[in-house]
């Protein structure tokens, strides 16, 4: 909820953009938020990205993650920088990364706790 306060209530800021994806009942179906990587000329990170366990394999999450792509690429975005766990619940997140179009490009070792290792996905805006 920080990511969302601070873009509430900082209009000016390009450090982070939610976004959620809601049903026509307005039911929320899936989340994202993503930010421009200061240090970077044209590097995104995609912050969160969830989508609601009782809606997983609806396409929601192909859906928010398109719509993602296309606002980091109106703010002159080429690529898109993923972080996630490699322990084993974190395995339908990997697969679905990887379906995306998504590349595995490093891992940390023991990064959030031994035997968790941090997985950096990349994804190329096109």
């Amino acid at each position: 909820m920080e990511l969302i306060d601070i873009a509430l209530t900082r209009p000016d800021q390009d450090d982070y953009h939610p976004f959620v994806l809601e049903e026509e009942d307005g039911t929320v179906a899936a989340y994202a938020c993503f930010g421009r990587n200061p240090m970077t000329k044209a590097t995104f990170d995609l912050y969160w990205l969830a989508t609601r366990a009782d809606r997983m394999g609806k396409g929601y999450g192909r859906k928010i993650v398109s719509f993602v792509e296309e606002e980091v690429k109106k703010r002159g975005g080429k690529l898109l920088v993923i972080e996630t766990s490699s322990k084993e619940s974190y395995g339908s997140t990997r697969e679905f990364y990887i379906k995306i179009g998504c590349t595995l490009a490093s891992q940390l070792p023991d990064y959030y706790d031994e035997g968790d290792d941090k997985l950096i996905y990349l994804k190329r805006i096109r």
